[in-house]
């Protein structure tokens, strides 16, 4: 993996065995794409809209698709809320092997059920770290029709369980870095976008440094390898892929979430435990008495 160092359209790869693994795993990924402007205290426009793209991939959990990816980006919105207002937005999902169609899917993005779980970096406290960043943007059936017919695949519970089944060090996180990404935002609020899916090789680290704060989850720690001089801003949300020793086997192992950019060093949360928060939120939304 050490040729695979800096940030790679999958076009530029020369690793056969990586070029696999990236083209296969572009059939979860998906971009959210839109924009907000900013509003005064009677919800009326003030300035420009910004334009705005992040990473994500599709996951089901008992049968219902959803859009994993970062919590820090829901978490953001819903800070900013009362002084924001989000304009149209969209799924993008043509970055799989055989995508039929380039036209993006509208996203309501207000109303559409959301859950994440983040805390704010300012307010923690010495040995208080939950390690845990990851959202949901759930999916109704018209969007999980068109995703399908796009030949876009949910990463599955069954595959989530075994992600953690065993101790891999090579990996590579897929996303699109924000420098990478071209925005046009049109008259309309819409935003034209040019991405390319890209990676960044990762290595997981055994024994995180010993100045990082314990968390109460385990997460996915990794270093950005060696000699790559890469910024993987952009990429929260994106899948962090492992690789089986003899590179046989290759699955989604964390949702990229923040990195330390002077140590190049990168978090993750695990798919069993994405899982585990799933099934607890949803056993719990059941558990809940009907009005």
């Amino acid at each position: 993996m050490a040729s695979h160092n800096n940030v790679q359209n999958v076009n530029d790869l020369d690793d056969p065995i990586v070029k696999k693994a990236f083209k296969f795993f572009c059939r979860h990924l998906v971009a959210i794409a839109g924009s907000w402007i900013e509003v005064d205290t009677k919800g009326n426009p003030v300035g420009k809209p910004t334009p705005f793209s992040y990473s994500g991939f599709v996951v089901s959990v008992r049968g219902s698709w959803m859009i994993a990816t970062a919590g820090h980006i829901l978490y953001d919105f819903d800070k900013n809320a009362p002084r924001i207002k989000v304009g149209p937005c969209h799924i993008y999902d043509c970055f799989g092997p055989r995508p039929i169609s380039n036209y993006p899917i509208p996203l309501n993005f207000d109303d559409a059920p959301k859950f994440y779980v983040h805390q704010d970096d300012s307010k923690l406290r010495l040995g208080a770290e939950l390690g845990v960043d990851l959202g949901l943007i759930a999916l109704n059936s018209n969007q999980v029709q068109l995703l399908e017919a796009n030949g876009i695949v949910p990463y599955t519970e069954m595959e989530m369980k075994m992600a953690g089944g065993e101790k891999l060090k090579s990996h590579i996180v897929i996303g699109f870095p924000t420098s990478l990404q071209k925005l046009t935002l049109l008259d309309d609020g819409r935003v034209a976008i040019a991405l390319s899916p890209t990676i960044a090789g990762v290595d997981e680290m055994d024994h995180p440094p010993s100045d990082l704060t314990e968390t109460e989850y385990p997460r996915f720690v990794g270093q950005l390898l060696e000699n790559s001089n890469v910024d993987i801003e952009g990429m929260s949300g994106g899948p962090i892929i492992g690789f089986s020793p003899d590179r046989s086997r290759y699955w989604v192992v964390a949702i990229q979430s923040k990195w330390l950019e002077k140590r190049k060093i990168t978090f993750g949360c695990p798919m069993p435990v994405l899982l585990s928060i799933i099934e607890n939120e949803i056993q719990r939304s059941e558990d809940q008495p009907a009005d």
